[in-house]
């Protein structure tokens, strides 16, 4: 057998005519068995349940039927809140922060390159202020020789080609030699201002790895 009642809370101080006030109220739907085994409350599928599959299908087409009437919501489709509800809570809601310390930077402007012409190679080329971490690349072609010249950006890191052409890199103010591996064609040098270090790499490989700048006390760039 299923029983199915009304369970309501009731202030009891408060009276409107004979009838108590409801404060609130709950539906409850309850299977009825002459199952000795349920005895008080069962699970409805457990290790104490006494319901077959047949007992549940009974039971949960009856709530079916019966919750709707008891909220007078038959299709149960009453929305909680309005939709005017629902726009006016959301304008209460603060707006996402926006970042007061870090400054959004378009992707076409995180790259320059540039040419100088052999007449100002000895003036550098003037790039964006670096104070922060940054990487220089340069492509050498095919038929440049290099000897008595120097690649640097600033002087946080140096690479220097000798009278003969033999290749090597400031490190804290001393000089280190560099044994390369066929003709440089490739430079990288990935700085980092925080640290004051920089790493360097010839042809894609790593020849001096996070070593001090050139000069130790650079604190930012703005040539190469």
């Amino acid at each position: 057998m299923i029983d199915c009642r009304l369970l309501g809370k009731y202030n009891k101080t408060e009276r409107e005519g004979a009838v108590m006030k409801i404060l609130s109220k709950n539906f409850e739907l309850r299977y009825i068995s002459t199952d000795k085994n349920a005895n008080g409350e069962t699970d409805f599928k457990g290790e104490t349940s006494t319901l077959s599959t047949n007992d549940r299908v009974e039971f949960l087409n009856e709530y079916a039927k019966q919750f709707p009437n008891y909220i007078d919501d038959f299709s149960l489709d009453t929305p909680i809140v309005s939709l005017d509800e629902a726009r006016k809570e959301l304008k209460k809601i603060k707006s996402q922060p926006q970042p007061t310390i870090r400054a959004r930077k378009k992707l076409d402007n995180w790259k320059w390159i540039g040419y100088v012409d052999k007449k100002d190679r000895a003036k550098g080329f003037k790039i964006p202020h670096q104070d922060f971490r940054c990487f220089m690349e340069w492509e050498i072609n095919e038929n440049v020789i290099l000897f008595a010249c120097k690649f640097a950006v600033g002087t946080a890191s140096e690479l220097g080609f000798d009278d003969d052409g033999r290749p090597y890199y400031i490190t804290d103010r001393k000089r280190t030699e560099i044994i390369p591996k066929g003709k440089i064609r490739k430079i990288k040098m990935e700085l980092d201002f925080v640290y004051r270090k920089w790493n360097l790499y010839l042809n894609d490989e790593l020849v001096a790895d996070f070593v001090p700048f050139s000069n130790p006390d650079t604190e930012a760039a703005e040539i190469i």
